[in-house]
């Protein structure tokens, strides 16, 4: 096993760990930790032995995550599924247990226009991939997220698509609301008047002959705190 301070990485028999090892924390990632994080995903992608990946937290807190389903093929399937969107899970006695989906505001299975591309090709939401996201000392988490589309190209995804983003509490169990950036400090100028919890906002909209593939977040410039 190899230890990088919060981070952990045991590989056997083709399975590799890396555990985030902060139990009094909360798990919680400090910078030094998510570039631990980042160069062992790296190690990982490197290794041609590696098959499987699991990420596990020391202690009770690793028990939340948010995944995506992009299974819909068609507009009435995106549409009429409950599940598409950015779904949290909570895991409960040992189980992993959906809580809700988060979708408000991503209209799926809608198709959408974009200038200069074939209307008859004009895109729909399909759902979210790409996500990334970080969690504020209050338990207010924001989920960045790139969308997934579905259309006539007969090439799904390779539609302009969007950025967007969603808040959500951490310690939410059925869907919360209320104002996302109701307890910020308004000076830092990150307030959006349509920043409601558990409402989708697009950052922004790609243009004809642009995907957006992924995001990724740098770590903020406030030293390394605890």
């Amino acid at each position: 096993m190899e230890s990088a301070d919060g981070i952990e990485v045991e590989g056997r028999d083709g399975v590799v760990t890396i555990r985030f090892n902060r139990p009094q924390r909360k798990n919680a990632l400090r910078e030094r930790d998510f570039l631990a994080f980042t160069r062992a995903l790296d190690d990982v992608n490197a290794d041609p032995s590696a098959r499987v990946l699991v990420l596990a937290g020391a202690g009770w807190a690793y028990t939340t995550v948010w995944g995506s389903d992009t299974t819909s093929t068609t507009t009435t399937s995106a549409a009429n599924r409950a599940t598409a969107g950015v779904q949290k899970w909570k895991r409960v006695n040992g189980l992993w247990q959906m809580q809700y989906v988060l979708q408000d505001g991503l209209n799926i299975g809608v198709p959408y226009s974009v200038a200069n591309y074939p209307t008859a090709l004009n895109p729909a939401t399909g759902g979210c991939r790409g996500i990334a996201g970080h969690v504020r000392r209050d338990g207010i988490v924001t989920i960045y997220a790139v969308t997934s589309t579905i259309s006539a190209s007969g090439d799904q995804g390779a539609d302009p698509n969007l950025l967007v983003k969603v808040t959500d509490r951490l310690d939410a169990t059925t869907l919360p609301t209320g104002d996302g950036d109701k307890d910020r400090d308004s000076r830092k100028g990150d307030r959006d008047r349509d920043d409601s919890i558990g409402h989708f906002v697009t950052i922004r909209s790609a243009p004809a002959g642009e995907v957006f593939r992924g995001v990724a977040l740098a770590p903020e410039e406030h030293g390394d705190e605890e």
